[in-house]
């Protein structure tokens, strides 16, 4: 909450994902979004509110990228299931390092592809 504040007094894009209405979590976000921050349920949010500082060509090719599924991101998300399971779960069975899965989930999650619904745990969404 500080560092969303300290943003938007000098005059930074501030973003906020909304939650459930029944989590204390999700206060803070629902908060900012009371006081003017962009509502974000995917992806195309950010890239819509920020293509004023990308070239319109590379803007285009970003938002073809953002809706391809690649291999990797398949194959992550296959191992996963629909069943919550845990970083240290996806660590074991996707073999990836800890900082390209890490990558990667966030990369899902802003796209809508997969969740995390409590304790470190995540959910596919597709």
């Amino acid at each position: 909450m500080i560092s969303a504040r300290l943003a938007s007094e000098q005059g930074r894009e501030v973003f906020a994902i909304p939650g459930s209405i029944d989590s204390l979590a999700s206060k803070g976000c629902h908060h900012l979004i009371k006081q003017g921050a962009k509502l974000v349920e995917s992806s195309t949010d950010i890239l819509e509110e920020l293509k004023h500082l990308v070239p319109e060509q590379q803007s285009r090719n970003v938002e073809a990228k953002s809706d391809e599924i690649t291999s990797e991101d398949n194959n992550l998300l296959s191992a996963m299931g629909f069943y919550a399971i845990s970083f240290e779960s996806l660590l074991k069975i996707s073999r990836l390092t800890a900082e390209a899965l890490s990558s990667m989930l966030m990369v899902l999650e802003l796209e809508s592809k997969v969740t995390t619904p409590a304790g470190g745990h995540y959910q596919r969404l597709i």
